[in-house]
């Protein structure tokens, strides 16, 4: 932390790890977080704070987010963190909530390791409603949060005709989550008829459309393997037709006209690829941060993600 601050960064993500911290149910260890919190504050490093990183859930929290006590388990943790430091006041309340969801519940390929639609639908619910409910609870006890939703920014390109519906279904997909949490899930959405068949009931989606939450930047994800590529066999990789961050950065701004950072970005290989990639993705927000300053929108941040 302190290397940190010699280099001049003074804004940090930084996870809260609930996995460590309520190892036991109900009772929360604060000694590690405690510790980098206070240097972090005497340093002047403010910490977004990230109390949800993909599936840092207990382990006595089976199932993880198919957990029926996952959504009041979480609430009552990030509300027992707020107390303890009233003084942070930036919060990504679930970090990469769409991938991490997808990956538990769609492809199997993180814990619980379950696969399929309706698993994914049953999920997606429950942490949508837990961004939901925290973020309002945040918002009542910290009068000058800011709330940074960070997720993976994805594009998706149909390289023939018959790969455009599932383009065009992957693209809507990818505004999943802050189309529910910000209420715009109605009848009249596209991925509402998917919604029902796989499990949710008008009730709940209904909930989501009378208890929006607040989004007040939009936190993005970008990597090689952010825009996807379709034919009729199936994913094309490497990508034939990149377009670059500021394409996919303004699919979002456009959508949800709202602030923007570029919360993840980094590139494997040699020293020299990745500070070429840095390089990069530098120009490419300068370039974003242009076209948005006669929209007055702001562009927030950069986080290179292997910085520690």
């Amino acid at each position: 932390l302190q290397l940190a601050k010699l280099s001049g960064l003074n804004l940090m993500r930084y996870s809260a790890p609930w996995h460590s911290i309520e190892k036991i149910k109900g009772f929360y260890d604060w000694t590690w977080l405690d510790n980098a919190l206070t240097i972090m504050k005497n340093l002047s490093i403010e910490p977004i704070l990230d109390p949800l990183h993909h599936t840092s859930f207990p382990r006595w929290l089976k199932g993880g987010f198919a957990n029926p006590e996952f959504v009041d388990s979480y609430f009552r943790f990030v509300a027992a963190l707020a107390e303890r430091y009233p003084w942070i006041r930036q919060y990504t309340v679930v970090n990469e909530p769409f991938v991490t969801t997808w990956f538990c519940g769609k492809e199997g390929v993180w814990y619980p390791f379950r696969k399929g639609n309706k698993n994914f639908v049953e999920m997606i619910l429950n942490v949508c409603e837990a961004i939901s409910r925290v973020s309002a609870m945040l918002v009542e006890k910290i009068p000058n949060v800011e709330l940074i939703h960070i997720d993976a920014s994805e594009q998706h390109r149909a390289l023939d005709r018959k790969s455009e519906p599932f383009a065009e279904f992957m693209s809507e997909m990818r505004f999943l989550v802050q189309d529910m949490i910000l209420g715009n899930i109605t009848e009249a959405h596209p991925l509402y008829g998917y919604l029902l068949e796989n499990g949710a009931d008008r009730e709940r989606l209904s909930w989501f459309v009378e208890n929006p939450a607040r989004i007040d930047i939009i936190g993005l994800d970008y990597y090689s393997h952010s825009e996807l590529e379709w034919n009729v066999k199936g994913r094309v990789y490497p990508n034939l037709y990149p377009e670059g961050f500021v394409s996919v950065a303004l699919d979002y701004v456009n959508r949800f006209n709202l602030p923007v950072m570029l919360t993840e970005t980094n590139i494997r290989g040699y020293v020299s690829d990745r500070i070429s990639w840095l390089k990069y993705m530098v120009e490419e927000c300068e370039r974003l941060e242009k076209l948005l300053e006669p929209r007055k929108i702001p562009f927030r941040g950069f986080c290179w993600y292997p910085f520690i």
